[in-house]
C-alpha cells in the first residue's frame, strides 16, 4: 500500500501540461504567443477586468515569468490564473480590444490592439463560468404504501352495451336554402353563366419540429472555439486587424498572353469601349492589368484616368502603377501589408520602406521568384538595396541569384557596371551608381541599378564570388 500510494503522488503533477507565454510589443498592439503542444480548443471571452481565456483540456500550467520581459504594463496591466478555474485572466490598462487565433497546432496568438472591437467580434460575448452539477440526493422521500387492488369484476355477468353516440339534427330552415343555392347553381352552370371551380384538396399539414431533429444539428465548430487541424492556413491579419491582400490579387505573372507584346496590346487595348462609346469594365481590368504585366505604370494610370470606370482593384492597381514607375509614397492600400504571408509584403515593402513594420521574408522570396523575368530585372536591384541598407545581407543575395535565374537576362557590358572593391570603398552609397546608356524612367527594358555586392573581409574572396556568379560580372 505504500508504495501504490508512493506512485500515486509521483503520477500526480504530471497529468498538467505546461504552457509557456511570451510577448512582444508592437506599433498599435501588444502580442501575447501561448505555446501549449496538448491544445485542443480555446476560447476568449469578455470579463469585467479584461479577458478569459479558457484552455481545453484543463490542468494547465502558465509560465509567466518572462512576460513582461519585452512590453509595457499599458495595454497588458495584469495577468494571472485564476486558483479555482485554472483558466487565465488578462486584465486591460487602455481602451483596446483583443483577437485571437492558432496560427498552428499548439501556438495561440493573442493581439490587444488600440480602439474598440468590431461589432461582429466574436471575443466580446461575456464570460460564463461552467456549470457545476449539483449533487442529487441518493435517498429517496417517503412514498405512502399502496392498497391492494381490489379485483370487483364477475365475469358471469354481461358487460352492458355502450351507449349509442348521439347525431347533430340539422336545421330545417338551413337544409331547404341549401337546396335551393344548389338548384339555382346547377341551372347557371347549365346556361353558362357560372363556371363550377373543381374542388381543392385540402392543404397539407406542415410537419412539426420535434427536439433533436436534424434541423437542430449544428454542424461546424462551436463560436469561439478552433478545433485542432493538421494544416493551418498563413496569418493572413496584418498588424492592425486588416486583412490582407491576397495572392490572385497581385499575380502579375499570370496578367500576360502567350503572344508577343505588340500583338498583345493590339488586342487588349482594340476593345475597350462598346456599344454607344461606353467603357466595358472587363476590357478595362485586362488592359491595365497587362501594362502593369509589361512594367508600363504611367499607361497603366492613363487608361485608369481615361476610362471612369468602378473597381474594387482600382486603388491597387494605381499603387502598383506607382510602385513600377519608382514614384511610390506610401499608399493606403499598402499600409502595413509588410507582414503579410502573401505577395502584399514585396509590394509593401517596395512602396514604403520605412514603414517600421517587420517585414515577411519567406513571401517576400517566393512573390519575387513568381514576377516575370522582365519584373524581377526591373525591381531586383531597388529591393536589394532596401535590403542591404537595412542590414540584411542574405535576404540581398537571395535576390540577386533569382534575378540570375531569370532566362534571357540581357547583358550589358559596361565597365562601369563591374563592381569594384576599391571603387565601392570610395562611393558614398553602395549600389547608387547607374549604368551607362539607361533610359531617363525606368521600364521593362531598362538595366536599372548595378546590383550592389556585400563587403567581404579579404580580396580574395571578392574574386572567388565574382567568378561563381554572373551578375557580380555585369548588370
Amino acid at each position: 500500500m505504500r508504495w501504490l500510494a508512493l506512485l500515486l503522488l509521483l503520477a500526480s503533477p504530471a497529468a498538467a501540461r505546461d504552457a509557456a507565454l511570451r510577448s512582444g510589443e508592437h506599433s498599435g498592439y501588444t502580442r501575447i504567443v501561448v505555446e501549449d503542444p496538448g491544445l485542443e480548443q480555446w476560447q476568449l471571452r469578455r470579463s469585467a477586468e479584461g479577458y478569459v481565456l479558457r484552455l481545453t483540456p484543463g490542468d494547465v500550467r502558465f509560465d509567466l515569468r518572462r512576460i513582461y520581459d519585452k512590453i509595457r504594463r499599458d495595454r497588458l496591466a495584469a495577468i494571472s490564473p485564476d486558483p479555482e478555474t485554472g483558466n487565465l485572466n488578462l486584465r486591460l490598462g487602455c481602451r483596446c480590444h483583443a483577437r485571437a487565433q492558432e496560427i498552428r497546432p499548439g501556438v495561440l496568438v493573442i493581439d490587444l490592439t488600440d480602439g474598440p472591437p468590431p461589432a461582429d467580434s466574436p471575443f466580446e460575448i461575456a464570460y460564463q463560468p461552467a456549470p457545476v452539477a449539483a449533487v442529487a440526493d441518493v435517498t429517496p422521500a417517503p412514498q405512502p404504501p399502496v392498497p391492494p387492488p381490489v379485483y370487483d369484476y364477475n365475469w358471469r355477468q354481461p358487460k352492458p352495451p355502450a351507449p349509442a353516440a348521439e347525431l347533430p339534427l340539422e336545421d330545417p330552415a338551413l337544409s331547404l336554402m341549401r337546396q335551393s343555392l344548389l338548384e339555382q347553381l346547377s341551372r347557371g352552370a347549365a346556361a353558362g353563366a357560372v363556371e363550377i371551380a373543381p374542388s381543392v384538396p385540402p392543404p397539407e399539414a406542415e410537419p412539426l419540429e420535434t427536439p433533436g431533429s436534424f434541423s437542430q444539428v449544428r454542424v461546424g465548430e462551436t463560436p469561439g472555439f478552433a478545433p485542432q487541424a493538421t494544416e493551418r492556413p498563413p496569418d493572413q491579419l496584418t498588424g492592425s486587424g486588416l486583412d490582407c491582400i491576397a495572392d490572385d490579387r497581385l499575380d502579375l505573372g499570370s496578367w500576360g498572353t502567350d503572344r508577343s507584346v505588340a500583338e498583345s496590346i493590339s488586342g487588349v487595348t482594340g476593345g475597350l469601349t462598346g456599344e454607344f462609346d461606353r467603357p466595358d469594365p472587363e476590357a478595362i481590368r485586362r488592359a491595365v492589368r497587362y501594362a502593369l504585366h509589361l512594367g508600363f505604370g504611367a499607361e497603366a494610370r492613363q487608361i485608369l484616368r481615361s476610362f471612369a470606370v468602378e473597381d474594387a482593384d482600382r486603388p491597387l492597381w494605381e499603387a502598383l502603377a506607382a510602385i513600377l514607375d519608382g514614384e511610390a509614397g506610401a499608399p493606403e492600400v499598402l499600409r502595413g501589408m509588410a507582414t503579410c504571408d502573401t505577395a502584399a509584403a514585396l509590394w509593401a515593402v517596395l512602396a514604403n520602406p520605412a514603414s517600421g513594420d517587420p517585414p515577411r521574408i519567406t513571401a517576400i522570396q517566393r512573390a519575387f521568384s513568381a514576377l516575370p523575368p522582365h519584373l524581377r530585372r526591373h525591381l531586383g536591384p531597388r529591393l536589394a538595396q532596401i535590403f542591404l541598407d537595412s542590414g540584411d545581407v542574405a535576404t540581398a543575395r537571395g535576390l540577386r541569384d533569382a534575378i540570375a535565374r531569370a532566362p534571357g537576362a540581357p547583358v550589358l557590358r559596361s565597365p562601369s557596371c563591374r563592381p569594384s572593391w576599391r571603387s565601392r570603398r570610395a562611393m558614398p552609397k553602395q549600389g547608387s551608381k547607374r549604368c551607362p546608356h539607361s533610359p531617363p524612367r525606368p521600364g521593362p527594358r531598362a538595366p536599372g541599378r548595378c546590383l550592389p555586392w556585400p563587403s567581404s573581409r579579404s580580396r580574395q574572396a571578392s574574386r572567388s564570388r565574382r567568378r561563381r556568379s554572373p551578375l557580380s560580372r555585369r548588370c
